[in-house]
């Protein structure tokens, strides 16, 4: 169930062409939130919820898109690398 269409969309993850690059950021939000990402060197990722939780996935793996909704990819505890948001 949609609680608010701001932070939540059913959107299959193959069919939207709207990609960015990001930067792992400690301060700042992405620009979208993402409903997929992106990772082209294995590593761990830490990231933000729209609740505001935290959560790092150790040893993600490169090469796939993951269906991680999220609000911000942290700096800290992030060391997977070429990562792109779906959103």
């Amino acid at each position: 169930m949609v609680k608010d269409t701001k932070y939540y969309r059913n959107v299959v993850i193959d069919q939207s062409d709207n990609i960015l690059e990001v930067t792992p950021s400690n301060t700042e939000d992405l620009p979208e939130f993402a409903v997929a990402i992106y990772i082209g060197t294995t590593g761990n990722l830490a990231v933000r919820n729209s609740r505001n939780q935290t959560v790092i996935m150790k040893g993600i793996v490169a090469g796939v898109w993951h269906p991680v909704r999220t609000t911000r990819i942290l700096a800290t505890n992030t060391t997977a690398t070429d990562i792109l948001i779906q959103y």
